[in-house]
């Protein structure tokens, strides 16, 4: 044992019950959020973030004599040795509970031995924590379901309503901005208190303003960084695209899901030819959701459900949704 870890042992010998105690702590509160991580949001590299972190801790505690901190122990005595844990509502209160359990054991550590070390993971699990509800925030696109898209408020709300439409996008190519700033600002409200994500097309500026869930750009607009810059962390960003190489770059810009298509040519999108279902049949290699999109209807429903994309995307809103959606399901 060199002088430094022998002077830290020497002072920590003075606080060993209350070490062994925070080291049990933190070790327990980074095993919860690791187990969050990798079961319930599968987030491959939030659960390789919290690894890192308690291997870490691993190598802290081994300034300490096991065998000390073992004998050390004493649950006759600890007042609240065999404690009922609190019962957590939901996913968000077990996160930010462990993560308050895994900081407060840091402080104290730091406090009773002095060691720089447990500062460093304080903060490393206050950047995690952050990470985490970025990706809470950053609602998922699970599938399958239908994207619904339309210049109409009252469309989007009645869609929204359904339980296999998980997102719904305005889309107004003909409007001023002031006008589709004015039809998305209630419409964002109403939208809130329903279970669905609220998606601008083309306007960053708006989507911002009415609080939308996020934003969908074209090939032509500005670069995804950029917009992640301006919306934060919390938004999603969908970018249409009509390659696999263009899906690609999309993801590795920051990208959250990619459109695939126009599948066929679609009113909506006048003399933009359909790229076909060669792309669709390698968007599952892309690391991100994907919406199949345009010009897709009950009659070609069948060649787009082989291909088992996580959602469809349904742009008249004349189109019977329902139908659509009973036949994407059951193909």
């Amino acid at each position: 044992m060199d002088d430094a870890i022998r002077s830290l042992y020497t002072q920590g010998m003075r606080y060993i019950r209350t070490i062994d105690a925070n080291l049990a702590r933190l070790s327990e509160g980074l095993r919860v959020i690791e187990d969050v991580c990798r079961f319930e949001l599968s987030n491959d590299t939030l659960t390789h973030a919290t690894k890192a972190i308690r291997n870490e801790l691993k190598a802290a505690s081994q300034s300490f004599s096991r065998l000390e901190l073992v004998n050390a122990r004493s649950t006759g005595t600890d007042v609240r040795a065999n404690a009922t844990a609190p019962a957590r509502e939901s996913l968000t209160d077990l996160i930010t509970a462990n993560a308050k359990r895994a900081t407060e054991a840091c402080r104290s550590l730091e406090e009773c031995t002095h060691h720089h070390a447990f500062s460093d993971i304080r903060y490393r699990i206050y950047d995690l924590e952050q990470s985490i509800w970025h990706a809470l925030a950053r609602a998922p696109l699970t599938g399958p379901g239908i994207y619904v898209v339309s210049d109409s408020p009252a469309h989007l709300i009645d869609c929204a309503k359904k339980d296999y439409v998980p997102i719904v996008q305005y889309r107004n190519k003909g409007a001023t901005k002031s006008d589709i700033f004015n039809e998305c600002l209630p419409l964002a409200k109403e939208l809130r208190a329903m279970d669905v994500i609220f998606i601008v097309n083309d306007h960053m500026d708006i989507a911002i303003g009415v609080g939308a869930d996020g934003v969908h750009v074209g090939q032509d607009d500005i670069p995804t960084p950029q917009i992640r810059a301006c919306l934060g962390h919390t938004k999603l960003i969908g970018r249409t695209t009509h390659t696999l190489g263009q899906g690609q770059a999309a993801a590795r810009d920051g990208a959250d899901y990619v459109s695939v298509g126009p599948i066929w040519e679609t009113p909506s999108k006048p003399g933009r030819p359909g790229i076909g279902v060669d792309y669709l049949k390698n968007a599952h290699q892309l690391p991100i959701p994907f919406v199949a999109i345009g010009g897709i209807n009950l009659s070609n429903i069948n060649e787009i459900s082989i291909h088992n994309p996580p959602l469809i995307g349904a742009i008249r809103s004349t189109m019977d949704i329902e139908r659509l959606w009973k036949s994407f399901k059951n193909n």
